[in-house]
């Protein structure tokens, strides 16, 4: 087939309804499926079944892992995993060819690395955040904040980041995070982040335990506050735990301070 046609035949695609994707993409461009025990893998038709079977075995692998480690309500439904290697779909979606997987609307998308040329050593992390990331939030949809989720699922993922501390932290509260993760929007910034909270993890893991850690998200999912999940996992007033968290951080870094307009008169010590 020649180009011309693929790529129209990727502009149909992106112009169906995003979230009817996984369904209709069958319909556009000639699928098969692959049944695990757990999901039904699409794939476009000329990929090898041998590379389908690899990213059938590592999905299992990495959800049965995470599952058996974190004992959260899981959705009844598994979600349907696109493996293809639909190359102009990622660069439109995604932005970035070099990452090969992307969770967005109830589907795990996968460009298959053995056919797109990426490593099987860097195509697990991204299958551990986004299977991590997708089950503790569907799992604990009752206020459970996006950083708590996000953080966990960088965590166990274990993607080998090119992290650096930063100079200073504009983080005062748990809260911070939210704030924070929303204004990030360039690599420098995303990275100071994720240093912050990975760091902040590190932190209530070594100090309670990785066990009680995974529980404050059932805490949360029991229609509790962010601060109730905490007392109630934890067995410390919210306040003390962010507070010995903030002594922590100023460890970590120059030092946690507020931004500039944002300093109150006096500030809590």
């Amino acid at each position: 087939m020649k180009r011309k046609h693929l790529f129209k035949i990727f502009c149909i695609v992106l112009a169906l309804p995003f979230c009817a994707w996984g369904q209709e993409l069958s319909q556009v461009v000639p699928a098969d499926t692959f049944s695990t025990p757990h999901f039904r893998i699409m794939y476009e038709r000329g990929i090898s079944i041998e590379n389908i079977r690899a990213v059938a075995d590592d999905i299992e692998l990495v959800f049965g892992d995470f599952n058996a480690k974190v004992m959260l309500r899981l959705p009844k439904e598994i979600p349907t995993v696109l493996s293809a290697s639909f190359v102009g779909l990622m660069r439109r979606i995604s932005g970035r060819i070099e990452s090969p997987a992307f969770y967005s609307h109830d589907t795990l998308y996968i460009v298959s690395w053995n056919d797109a040329g990426i490593a099987r050593e860097r195509m697990l992390p991204i299958l551990r955040f986004a299977i991590a990331y997708s089950i503790l939030d569907r799992g604990s949809v009752h206020g459970t904040p996006r950083w708590l989720t996000y953080g966990y699922a960088l965590r166990y993922a274990n993607i080998e980041l090119p992290l650096t501390p930063p100079p200073v932290a504009y983080m005062r509260s748990f809260d911070d995070f939210t704030e924070e993760g929303q204004q990030s929007n360039n690599p420098k910034e995303i990275g100071d982040y994720n240093y912050l909270l990975l760091k902040t993890l590190d932190f209530l893991i070594n100090r309670y335990g990785e066990q009680k850690f995974i529980s404050l998200f059932m805490a949360i999912s029991s229609d509790k506050t962010l601060e109730e999940g905490f007392e109630k996992t934890f067995g410390e007033k919210y306040r003390d735990i962010e507070k010995a968290w903030r002594v922590y951080i100023d460890t970590q870094v120059g030092k946690s301070v507020p931004r500039k307009g944002d300093e109150p008169k006096h500030q809590e010590k």
